[in-house]
């Protein structure tokens, strides 16, 4: 599989290493004016409704591209040379959600530290708030964000098998817009079974846990409760927030269901 994740790393950063980039322009004017401060220009907020306009569109854009790296293996010209490889192909599946699942850790890192930076430079109140946070903070963050992810590319997986079955099943390229019926199915599926590991397993494998003690902070209280962060009375003495334990091994299970499904497809039922 390294080889298909070589492959894929090849033929995709530029456009990924793109909208990162134009992401951290985007958020670095963004943090500029909202807390730099404005002139009151009607340039300055056309520019500020521009940037928070392409951030969003740089979301739906990663979004889109995941699905596009898959669909073009299937029914592109591409896809005579990935069907003349050995077999196996779930290996090529499994690389291009682990490929997605990277990028996304990239981009999630880089939104949160990168924007934390920024506002670190422009408001003291930041720079307190981040120096006082400990390793252990950024540790249970970081684990945070690589179960919180596992959803996501869970329902990644479904558009990848809802694509093959399309394949397989409606030889007529113009019919294979299908898959986005099979997917609603299966995401109908995917998110009743979600509800119901939610609702039925034990109250210690629903939820992870991952908070911070904010009293550890409290002889800075004066310079970072205008932040109004750490004085609401709704989060009280933690932040942080209850994390689906259970969900998220349903979530990986179903991945490698549907990368198998898949790769089986591929394999044996899919003729060009």
């Amino acid at each position: 599989m390294l080889k298909y994740l070589k492959y894929d790393f090849k033929a995709t950063w530029k456009v990924l290493v793109g909208y990162l980039v134009a992401g951290i322009l985007a958020s670095t004017y963004i943090q500029l004016k909202l807390m730099g401060g404005s002139s009151g220009s009607s340039l300055e907020d056309i520019l500020l409704g521009l940037c928070v306009f392409i951030s969003f569109l740089i979301v739906v854009s990663f979004i889109t591209y995941s699905i596009r790296v898959f669909s073009r293996e299937l029914n592109s010209d591409h896809a005579y040379l990935t069907f003349s490889t050995p077999k196996h192909l779930w290996k090529m599946v499994a690389s291009k959600l682990c490929m997605i699942y990277l990028w996304s850790i990239v981009y999630a890192l880089v939104a949160f530290y990168y924007n934390f930076f920024i506002a670190s430079l422009l408001d003291a109140r930041a720079t307190t708030i981040f120096e006082v946070l400990k390793a252990s903070f950024h540790i249970r963050f970081v684990i945070e964000l690589l179960m919180s992810l596992v959803i996501p590319i869970a329902i990644l997986s479904l558009v990848y098998l809802s694509m093959s079955i399309s394949k397989m099943t409606f030889r007529n390229k113009k019919l294979h817009i299908l898959w986005i019926l099979i997917l609603i199915v299966l995401a109908i599926l995917y998110f009743q079974g979600f509800g119901f590991v939610q609702k039925e397993m034990p109250g210690e494998w629903t939820s992870f846990g991952i908070f911070y003690d904010s009293s550890e902070i409290s002889t800075h209280s004066s310079q970072v409760t205008g932040l109004n962060i750490y004085s609401n009375p709704i989060i009280g003495t933690n932040f942080g927030g209850n994390f689906l334990l259970g969900p998220t091994i349903y979530s990986f299970i179903v991945t490698l269901l549907s990368v198998a499904l898949t790769g089986w497809i591929l394999d044996k039922k899919v003729n060009l």
